[in-house]
């Protein structure tokens, strides 16, 4: 491709070498600052691959009434992006939505035992969603799922030895189709 606004986007073919020249109208020198960023799709673009969050939890002293009580917690942080991520063939909005996918990112979970499960995201400035359902990609069930913003969390018990997955995605109500998350998991065991 070529570009005349300084800015030049364009989609690479795996295992291609590809050469970037730059030039200068007539004779003329410049000394241009130049930067190249590579994006590739998400590793969890497809449901069957989804990033496995752990389940291993930490115990940590609380305070309750003057006493310390161990009380076990799973903390854990991952940063995610939807750049050149898809939207898989079959894969469906939750109802009551507005938009449809337009990209999607997914995260599978098994939790030891039954507990209370936090899961929460900031984005770059970018209105996303974020679901926790079961199920296949094309009869995910939701559980439960939180609208558009650049930060959202949402809860819900969970049940020990079954897997849930998380959909982090964008819509074409906001024209998502890239951006930088940080995705954070807290979980209660009973």
């Amino acid at each position: 491709g070529t570009s005349t606004t300084g800015t030049l986007s364009t989609t690479l073919n795996p295992n291609a070498t590809y050469l970037i020249a730059m030039s200068c109208p007539g004779n003329t020198s410049y000394g241009y600052p130049f930067n190249f960023f590579y994006f590739p799709p998400p590793s969890n673009d497809a449901f069957t691959n989804a990033i496995v969050l752990p389940n291993t939890y930490s115990t940590i002293n609380f305070l309750l009434g003057g006493t310390n009580v161990a009380v076990q917690e799973l903390l854990y942080a991952t940063n995610g992006y939807l750049n050149y991520a898809t939207k898989e063939a079959n894969e469906t909005t939750p109802s009551g939505e507005s938009g449809s996918i337009l990209t999607s990112t997914w995260y599978a979970f098994t939790p030891v035992s039954n507990g209370w499960f936090n899961i929460a995201y900031s984005s770059s400035g970018q209105n996303l969603y974020l679901d926790l359902g079961q199920g296949t990609v094309g009869n995910f069930t939701n559980n439960t799922y939180c609208g558009a913003g650049s930060g959202a969390s949402l809860s819900r018990k969970l049940i020990g030895g079954q897997t849930y997955y998380v959909r982090v995605w964008g819509s074409s109500s906001w024209g998502v189709t890239s951006s930088f998350f940080t995705l954070s998991i807290i979980q209660y065991p009973e």
